[in-house]
């Protein structure tokens, strides 16, 4: 079952990033708060919704909030790109198999 129909099973009303980013500068955040950012800055579903909730309550607290959730988990982020570059760097290792002159096996 898609999520549009599950939602109209529960008459829910699904609505984009888009629309929710309009949603919050009409109540008065900035224009560079967005919904996106606020998902890449936060390290899990529970901040998303933490801070979302906060800046729907008070949008003048919004900078901040983000700020602080890119502060907080900086260090989350830059061993995430360790990773990835480790990732990327051992692929091509791996994928460089070498027959030995000796066996014929793969090495």
């Amino acid at each position: 079952m898609s999520l549009v129909k599950y939602a109209s099973l529960r008459r829910l009303q699904l609505i984009t990033a888009a629309d929710f980013n309009e949603k919050l500068h009409e109540r008065g955040a900035p224009r560079m708060v967005t919904v996106q950012k606020i998902c890449r800055s936060a390290k899990n579903e529970t901040e998303v919704r933490e801070a979302l909730d906060a800046m729907w309550k008070d949008p003048t607290t919004s900078e901040a909030i983000l700020r602080e959730l890119w502060t907080r988990n900086e260090e989350l982020y830059k061993f995430e790109e360790i990773l990835e570059d480790t990732k990327t760097n051992i692929k091509p290792l791996m994928n460089d198999r070498v027959v030995s002159n000796v066996t014929g096996s793969v090495v």
